[in-house]
């Protein structure tokens, strides 16, 4: 791991939303940032509350098995990649209420970079939406994509829903979100 030992907090934030903002084109959700996030880079560009283990949770095993394996309070954001295919954004959370392990692809040799972007942005937006319903009303919410993979369930109120479809780069993730949440207890 490379470290950035004189990069405080708030530069790292700043260097995070500044860089989601170029890539993605939006504003940083204040939902994907969490207190005590560390740098795991010299840049900036991947932020971790356990850089000690935030590289280990960020490829190989399956889905699941990295849900598992981030430790309880574990919180990453940001850009990472390797190889010529293996470029993606991270948002990895657990809690004892919430669990994700998104890892949308932005770019690579064989990839359209504009089109795996603007997937991105066009997902953000609605996957904040039922977070933030779950959230106040006490719920849990379960969330993994990676390139071309997804699951999400959601549970309010004592009903649940899931769903297993990579919502990244779909045209009706809104749609997808909003059934999520409504067959789980939600609107």
């Amino acid at each position: 791991m490379q470290t950035a030992p004189n990069m405080d907090s708030t530069t790292l934030i700043q260097r995070l939303q500044a860089d989601f903002a170029d890539q993605i084109r939006l504003d940083l959700p204040e939902e994907f940032l969490a207190e005590g996030l560390q740098p795991d880079d010299d840049r900036g560009r991947l932020a971790s509350t356990h850089p000690e283990v935030a590289r280990e949770l960020l490829f190989g095993r399956s889905r699941f098995a990295l849900m598992d394996a981030a430790p309880m309070g574990h919180h990453s954001v940001g850009f990472w990649g390797c190889g010529s295919n293996g470029y993606a954004w991270y948002l990895i959370r657990r809690t004892l209420n919430e669990r994700w392990q998104l890892r949308p692809h932005t770019g690579g040799v064989y990839t359209d970079v504009a089109r795996a972007k603007a997937g991105i942005t066009d997902f953000v937006p609605p996957f904040v939406h039922p977070l933030r319903d779950v959230r106040r009303r006490g719920g849990r919410l379960y969330a993994c994509e990676s390139i071309g993979t997804g699951f999400y369930a959601a549970q309010v109120d004592g009903k649940g829903r899931k769903i297993e479809v990579a919502a990244c780069g779909r045209a009706d993730v809104v749609q997808l979100f909003d059934g999520l949440l409504g067959a789980a207890g939600g609107k």
